[in-house]
């Protein structure tokens, strides 16, 4: 995937050593971690280490931010004691660690969702999964390829990094070679100069984590961001007709919505240190509100629905 900018900020990791278990001097109240998180992820993590740190004034939570692949080596290389990721260890990770006889665990924190991102100006605002797959295989090029009165020219299809986890997620729920993908698809630096770029070219389309498009001025949490339009997506036929659906909280709770993902905790550890300590602490009611209210679905609390006519 082609960079739309040049500089790429060299990833430091602050406080990852490679101590194995017996040289952990963390308590489940007390210490220092550092957590790997794919981009798509860190706001909601951050959100949950102030509340944590906050709680237990005596920890200190690094959030390092890394694609989820990445993360999990780490992880597993005891370079971090907690990954952040949409998908569980596999098979080759899951051998490495009974290699270092550990137990490795995921426990789902919420559902999110990749929001699909126009430029204001875009005339269509409705796209079905077979419509932004056509896009990056390169069968469909211009917007008139979408729609015959659309204007916008030549598509761009930007992503925040060329190996995070939301062109990951996209590539294999749509079935698509990552490294055939068209010549108009593109990779940035991070979610946020995703949503600059399509605010800016009319001719654009981003993929992004839900949170990063919610407007932080809306109480709810369930206004977008003014600056982009997010897109309806259709996969589902109803009554013998297409439905479309945005990542609104209760589409990710009925599951109407196709592009919602799961997101995961993974842990190597049995002791009760700080990372269970964290864990526990997200899953618990405070760490499921902070979810519920930054507009993703919890994995734990119950979500009440209601239906305006």
């Amino acid at each position: 995937m082609r960079l739309l900018t040049i500089c790429l900020p060299l990833l430091v990791l602050a406080s990852c050593g490679t101590n194995n278990s017996k040289q952990y001097t963390d308590t489940y109240q007390s210490g220092a971690i550092s957590i790997g998180v794919d981009p798509a992820f860190m706001p909601i993590l951050e959100l949950e280490k102030a509340s944590f740190e906050a709680s237990y004034l005596k920890t200190k939570i690094n959030l390092v931010e890394m694609d989820q692949d990445k993360a999990i080596a780490y992880l597993i290389n005891d370079s971090l004691r907690l990954a952040i990721a949409d998908r569980d260890f596999n098979a080759e990770e899951k051998a490495k660690l009974a290699d270092k006889k550990w137990q490795g665990r995921q426990i789902k924190l919420a559902t999110d969702a990749i929001a699909v991102v126009l430029n204001p100006s875009n005339t269509d605002s409705s796209l079905t999964l077979a419509q932004i797959k056509a896009i990056l295989n390169g069968e469909i090029t211009t917007w008139e390829g979408i729609n015959p009165k659309n204007s916008a020219g030549v598509i761009t299809a930007v992503f925040d990094k060329a190996d995070g986890s939301n062109i990951n997620y996209l590539t294999q729920r749509l079935n698509l070679d990552k490294k055939t993908l068209a010549k108009g698809v593109y990779a940035v630096n991070s979610n946020a100069e995703v949503v600059q770029y399509v605010a800016k070219n009319k001719n654009a389309i981003g993929f992004v984590g839900v949170k990063h498009v919610l407007n932080p001025n809306d109480s709810t949490q369930q206004g977008f961001s003014k600056t982009i339009k997010v897109a309806e997506i259709g996969d589902t036929i109803i009554s013998g007709e297409r439905s479309y659906f945005k990542p609104y909280q209760a589409y990710l709770a009925m599951k109407k919505y196709p592009l919602r993902r799961d997101v995961y905790m993974l842990i190597k550890e049995s002791r009760q240190g700080l990372p269970a300590s964290f864990v526990n602490y997200a899953c618990s009611d405070p760490g499921q509100r902070i979810i519920l209210r930054a507009g993703l679905l919890p994995a734990t609390a119950p979500v009440r629905i209601v239906s305006l006519k």
